[in-house]
């Protein structure tokens, strides 16, 4: 939609409220956090690639692929 920096700052957020999640809790759903943390930082690396800075891109990508093989999300990353 064009405003990158508020897709920036949403996605960063949602990133740090995942963290929290996959950490566990009583409530936790870490595996569908997983999932979720894997098209996250995928989304930011997309947002940093649009705002020029592909080495942040590539960070998050890294992170992306970093999650544990237990999770199951690795085979379903968008970007590999």
């Amino acid at each position: 939609m064009g405003e990158r920096e508020r897709g920036r700052v949403a996605l960063e957020e949602a990133l740090e409220l995942s963290e929290r999640l996959a950490a566990g809790g009583p409530d936790s759903h870490a595996t569908d956090m997983f999932y979720k943390r894997a098209y996250i930082l995928h989304s930011l690396a997309n947002v940093y690639r649009e705002l020029g800075d592909d080495d942040r891109a590539l960070e998050y990508l890294a992170q992306a692929r970093s999650l544990p093989p237990r999770s199951g999300c690795r085979s379903n990353f968008p970007i590999t």
